[in-house]
């Protein structure tokens, strides 16, 4: 999950250095991990426990919040906001679970 692993397959694969031109702020291997990241890729490193750490951190709601990807492509704010917005809906739903005790029909 390193940009720089991507930048020699990527310049391997085409017998060619990568052209330096920038894409939405980021070069030709940062947009190809990016790719990989928002396609849902799971193997990394080939290693069960490292690969299941790198898919955690970037997919739990409260890891991914302090330990995702640099590059990942939902952001460390729009990650907070996911954040707190799942913390409402539980408060909503506990809310509601304990009104339903005290509701008689």
């Amino acid at each position: 999950m390193d940009v720089g692993i991507y930048e020699v397959v990527l310049s391997y694969r085409r017998g060619q250095r990568l052209s330096s031109a920038v894409e939405y702020g980021f070069n030709e291997a940062q947009l190809a991990l990016r790719q990989d990241m928002a396609a849902g890729r799971l193997i990394w490193y080939d290693n069960l426990l490292q690969d299941w750490w790198c898919f955690l951190r970037n997919t739990h709601p409260v890891f991914a919040a302090f330990a995702s990807h640099q590059l990942h492509v939902v952001g460390k704010v729009e990650r907070y906001w996911i954040y707190g917005m799942l913390i409402c809906a539980y408060w909503l739903m506990a809310a509601l679970a304990g009104e339903t005790r005290e509701c008689h029909l």
